[in-house]
């Protein structure tokens, strides 16, 4: 059984916010140029708004609902005799939207009777009991406590309000700065003329080699004679892997500059960058494509590699091909090890 508790006495709620301002700033001050200088400032504003911005509950009344139960409790008459009684206990529900942990935050204004309640799960229920059933007191003191609620929800508003409305502009400001001071940073080394290490653990753009790699088919042994069936190897495969994740990286930086496309163009892109650095020893366009979303690798008339791109056309879609492919990799693992231990090999 859950019991109520008072509400709106946890942390000072324009502590809270000041810290929210400071966590932004924080967040901003930790991008990299690699990424604060490709990404869609806009977008980019709009998704630390959502982040750090506070969106206060607000109570559906209408939609309230209330359920009768009865208990034996403790209670003392006149005299301070003690003695157990059996009494109705009243929960009332009223459904909300917006983040509950306002409900725990202390707003500037208070007063001395803060109202008591259960905070669940987007609903708020509180309870009441009554030895002698009374509807007129029972719907006055359900009232009551709704309006106090209310009440501290609008002081608690008062500073809200204002503070999600400045969000854009700090962040616009703070984003501002981080730029202006990359910029410093690049522009010291670039007066200095001494070459910058490169980082390699996040490509900036998809390498094309000189020279295109071969991908060489190698062939597993049949437990009886048949023609070999051709399989890619794995340094092959892991090397196609990476380029398709450089390449969903690339998309990720600019989203905008491919959110206007089908999911057909979108797949050009993964095929030019692979045909640019892989090639088979049957055809020069290794990589091919069969229907509207599917890539393919076919080698004298088998299918050796096969990705089907059918997600929605942004850069989420990128991501989960990579993850496909390493998932139909590590399911297709088991099958090659049955098929050596079946051959003896």
């Amino acid at each position: 059984m859950t019991h109520d508790e008072l509400l709106f006495q946890g942390p000072d709620l324009a502590a809270v916010l000041d810290a929210q301002h400071k966590a932004l700033r924080n967040k901003i001050d930790t991008f990299q140029k690699d990424h604060i200088f490709n990404v869609d400032e806009h977008e980019l504003i709009c998704a630390l708004v959502d982040e750090f911005g506070l969106d206060v509950p607000k109570l559906n009344i209408d939609a309230c609902m209330i359920d009768q139960t009865e208990d034996t409790r403790r209670i003392r008459d006149d005299f301070g005799h003690a003695f157990d009684a059996r009494i109705n206990v009243y929960t009332v529900t009223i459904p909300f939207s917006g983040e509950a942990v306002v409900f725990t935050f202390r707003p500037n204004t208070s007063d001395f009777n803060p109202p008591r309640a259960f905070v669940g799960n987007s609903e708020l229920r509180m309870t009441f009991q009554q030895r002698h059933p009374d509807a007129a007191t029972l719907r006055t003191e359900i009232e009551d406590t709704t309006q106090r609620i209310q009440r501290y929800l609008g002081w608690c508003e008062e500073l809200i309000k204002p503070f999600n409305e400045q969000l854009p502009r700090i962040a616009r400001e703070s984003l501002q700065y981080r730029k202006q001071k990359l910029g410093k940073d690049i522009n010291v080394l670039t007066e200095l003329g001494i070459p910058v290490r490169r980082r390699d653990s996040i490509p900036s753009t998809v390498a094309v080699p000189v020279t295109r790699k071969a991908i060489l088919p190698t062939s597993q042994k049949a437990s009886k004679p048949q023609l070999p069936d051709p399989t890619l190897t794995e340094t092959a495969y892991n090397a196609i892997l990476k380029t398709m994740s450089d390449m969903a990286l690339v998309i990720e930086r600019s989203p905008t500059a491919f959110q206007n496309l089908t999911e057909e163009e979108i797949r050009f892109h993964f095929l030019v960058s692979l045909n640019a650095i892989y090639e088979g020893n049957a055809t020069a366009e290794t990589f091919s494509y069969q229907g509207k979303t599917d890539i393919q690798i076919r080698y004298e008339g088998k299918l050796q590699f096969f990705s089907s791109t059918r997600t929605r056309a942004s850069v989420k879609f990128c991501i989960r091909l990579s993850q496909r492919l390493v998932h139909i990799r590590s399911s297709s693992a088991p099958k090659e090890r049955e098929t050596k231990r079946s051959t003896g090999s």
